[in-house]
């Protein structure tokens, strides 16, 4: 029992005496005890009166959620503004009809002020009926390619200034892939030879892959540029239903006032009939652009993101 004392001495210090201690060594050990146990108790508790007056401070504050900027409420700008000092750009469309779709309210206001535009279409298209046999891929190349070029002259774009790269539908490079370093090159000689100021570019979330493979190419085109172009940056697919339901989390936009040229900019939408009307029966799961989607795509203003990488 003498150690059993001893440790619980050294442990949490000698126990107070009283008058009327037990005299039995037992007694006194289960006393001692008792009283021991009484102590830890009351240092535990002031432990953790401790940790709850220290535990705010260790632990760090919470983030305040950010609230998503609404379109509406965006900055409305003008294109006298906005393309000021522009001297030529270049539309980069993923697919034939992004480019009327993303940015055809632009290209429709820079060709009015005769500023040069030309629209590079990255893949052939020719996803979006793979099951038609009126139209295998081949024929729904033409199809769409003719479709861009009416689309185009609609917005005051000729037919030559048109390049076509014709990259597989949904299967347009990234990194990792093997012909990615191959469409780099590519663009990177394209750039050169028309030496943009501007670029309008996909955005790098769209949901669509083949737009998130554009905005890559495109950054890589650039990477070693030494007077980069101003990157304006489109959404189409930021959402399923079409468009950015509100502005993404640490972006910077606005809007672009398109009322002037809207219908200009829906008569060249209009013109791709094969994703806007049932021109291509004979694929009951084929891509067609609903009403809902237009009307968010179609808008008196186009919404841009500033590329701030």
């Amino acid at each position: 029992m003498c150690w059993l004392r001893k440790f619980l001495a050294v442990s949490f210090g000698p126990v107070p005496s009283l008058n009327h201690e037990p005299r039995s060594p037992f007694n006194a050990l289960v006393y001692e005890t008792a009283v021991w146990l009484e102590q830890l108790r009351s240092l535990n508790l002031y432990v953790i009166r401790i940790l709850f007056i220290l535990l705010p401070f260790a632990i760090p504050p919470m983030a305040t959620p950010t609230v998503p900027t609404a379109i509406e409420t965006l900055p409305l700008r003008s294109a006298e503004d906005i393309f000021a000092g522009c001297s030529s750009a270049i539309a980069i469309a993923p697919h034939p009809d992004d480019e009327s779709l993303g940015c055809g309210g632009a290209i429709a206001l820079l060709r009015q002020c005769s500023i040069p535009v030309r629209i590079l279409v990255v893949s052939d298209g020719t996803g979006s009926h793979p099951q038609s046999q009126r139209y295998p891929a081949a024929e729904l190349r033409k199809l769409r390619e003719s479709e861009t070029r009416l689309a185009a002259s609609r917005l005051g774009v000729a037919a030559d200034a048109i390049a076509f790269w014709r990259w597989p539908d949904t299967a347009v490079p990234h990194p990792g892939t093997a012909n990615f370093l191959a469409a780099v090159d590519c663009g990177r000689r394209y750039f050169r030879r028309y030496r943009p100021s501007l670029l309008f570019v996909p955005w790098r979330y769209d949901q669509h892959r083949d737009h998130r493979a554009s905005w890559q190419i495109v950054q890589s085109c650039l990477e070693f540029c030494p007077q980069p172009p101003r990157q304006l940056i489109y959404s189409i697919w930021g959402s399923r239903s079409g468009g950015l339901a509100a502005l993404p989390a640490g972006e910077i936009g606005w809007r672009l006032d398109i009322r002037s040229v809207v219908a200009t900019k829906r008569a060249a939408v209009m013109a791709h009939q094969s994703q806007t009307t049932a021109l291509i029966e004979d694929d009951p799961n084929g891509f067609r652009l609903t009403p809902a989607m237009l009307t968010n795509l179609i808008q008196p203003w186009e919404i841009y993101l500033e590329n701030t990488n």
